[in-house]
């Protein structure tokens, strides 16, 4: 094997993109999971450690995906999967027009 010499520095110090910053992986508005309400009639965005985020609502057994239904009025309600969400370190609230 052989060795190679660059002739710039491969180290990286704060925040010149190290791909341990997690705060760069989600919106301003996030906040630790840990604030999260749990009487909710609207889901909230939910995220897992690397920054994914999913419409969610809590249940009893964790933090579970949420997907829209409509009726035959068009009138629009949200109900739980049954996926749950591993790990969830983030919320923030929808932003609106994007479901």
């Amino acid at each position: 094997m052989t060795i190679r010499y660059r002739s710039t520095p491969q180290v990286r110090y704060g925040n010149s993109g190290s791909h341990f910053d997690i705060a760069s992986r989600f919106p301003p508005e996030a906040r630790p999971i840990g604030t999260a309400p749990e009487n909710l009639t609207t889901p909230i965005v939910v995220a897992g450690p690397n920054g994914q985020g999913f419409l969610a609502v809590p249940t009893r057994l964790g933090w579970e995906r949420a997907r829209a239904f409509k009726d035959t009025r068009g009138n629009v309600s949200y109900r739980a999967t049954g996926v749950r969400i591993a790990q969830p370190v983030m919320w923030w609230p929808p932003r609106p027009g994007r479901g």
